[in-house]
């Protein structure tokens, strides 16, 4: 999210490559990972972050070292899905992920449109499950102790857990996960990576919570402010490793951002995909004074 909003690189490790603080390095959901301007920095500041840490039973024994430069992609595969079979993804959205398609393939891979299919009530269930039984009525409490000190955000997720998750057990949701995971896992036998949209919407409004409101942007209303992010998608398939760049702006001038997915601890590929992408199109190309005023 943060790196789709700021228009620069941001890797989400797969889940235990970098150590996290107890307890929250139990949930699969949290990740620590690197915001960089470019995938060399990326890299660079990930390998620093990454490996064992004694503290952290999940962190990982087997180091991944990424290198300094990456090689091309002439010959890998990469499957791209502009909404995920009905995700209300805007216009420009969906144009600059089919841009980063034609731009990966000019950077030589073999680039197809897919037919993946995840649907948003589900992913939103799974994700409000998973929150609910792991800290939601922690959270709840904490509201209900010091009731000022809570903004809207810390309310309408409390909100968000209970109607989501209602009449559903833990089980449930651990069941709906692998559900979901099995036509992804699927596609990235076919496929050395996957690409989709990191939100529907670009250029929100600063400021606003979008907890009363819907999420409007430049298309559909989008009824929830956590259904404007694809990203939890990956929060649910924890152990894919995620690689976000930014392919261009929104018709109100705020960047917009694509997830580059892949196979389970794969990490190197979704930085080659990315270096290449940044070779072909690149964005981190700094606008003068006069410019930012502008926009």
């Amino acid at each position: 999210m943060p790196a789709a909003a700021c228009g620069v690189v941001g890797f989400k490790p797969p889940y235990g490559r970098v150590p996290c603080d107890p307890p929250f390095n139990l949930d699969t959901y949290c990740h620590c990972g690197p915001l960089a301007r470019t995938v060399a920095d990326c890299a660079l500041y990930e390998n620093a972050l990454a490996g064992v840490d004694p503290g952290d039973i999940t962190s990982l024994r087997d180091p991944v070292l990424l290198p300094d430069t990456f090689t091309g992609i002439d010959g890998l595969r990469i499957a791209v899905s502009v909404d995920l079979g009905g995700w209300p993804v805007h216009d420009d959205v969906r144009a600059n992920t089919l841009a980063v398609a034609d731009a990966l393939r000019t950077a030589g891979a073999m680039v197809d449109e897919v037919d993946l299919e995840l649907p948003r009530e589900e992913v939103m269930r799974a994700t409000a499950i998973h929150f609910h039984y792991g800290f939601a009525a922690t959270i709840k409490a904490e509201i209900s102790a010091h009731p000022d000190l809570a903004c809207d955000y810390v309310h309408g997720m409390v909100a968000f857990c209970e109607q989501y998750s209602a009449g559903h057990s833990l089980v449930d949701g651990m069941e709906l996960e692998a559900r979901l995971y099995r036509p992804v896992g699927a596609l990235l036998e076919r496929y050395d990576a996957v690409v989709i949209p990191t939100s529907c919407a670009a250029s929100l409004t600063a400021g606003d919570s979008y907890m009363s409101a819907p999420v409007r942007g430049d298309g559909p209303p989008v009824a929830d402010h956590l259904e404007n992010f694809l990203t939890p998608v990956f929060n649910i398939m924890s152990r894919c490793p995620v690689l976000a760049v930014p392919p261009g702006f929104g018709t109100r001038g705020g960047p917009t951002g694509v997830q580059i997915a892949g196979r389970t601890y794969d990490d190197e590929t979704v930085f080659r995909v990315g270096a290449a992408l940044e070779a072909v199109a690149p964005w981190d190309v700094r606008p003068q004074i006069g410019e930012v005023a502008a926009l």
